[in-house]
């Protein structure tokens, strides 16, 4: 496997913890902050899928 899907299967675990985790705790409203960290991580996903080479 190449190391672009290493990070997005990091990635992707990651996030599926992060979600387990919030269960059950009350929800933060929505920032300005959260929705330019969100951005980036789009960017950086999009980025990396890119990168990854045709077979």
């Amino acid at each position: 496997m190449m190391w672009q899907k290493w990070v997005l299967v990091g990635i992707f675990a990651l996030s599926a913890l992060t979600t387990i985790g919030q269960i059950g705790k009350p929800r933060e409203p929505f920032t300005n902050a959260n929705g330019v960290w969100s951005a980036v991580f789009a960017a950086i996903s999009i980025g990396i899928i890119l990168s990854i080479p045709e077979v």
